[in-house]
């Protein structure tokens, strides 16, 4: 775990967003993740 927010803050520190998203949760509930990802792009782009 201690590497995963390593990792995490330096993509964040590049401009990147980071999605904690298993592979698992992706697979079983692709309609909730891609929910997910959609509202955060609507709400960045509102706020822009």
């Amino acid at each position: 775990m201690q590497k995963d927010e390593l990792v995490n803050r330096a993509l964040r520190n590049m401009g990147y967003t980071v999605f904690p998203f298993w592979s698992q949760d992706i697979l079983k509930n692709l309609p909730k993740v891609i929910n997910q990802i959609e509202l955060f792009l609507e709400t960045r782009r509102v706020f822009r």
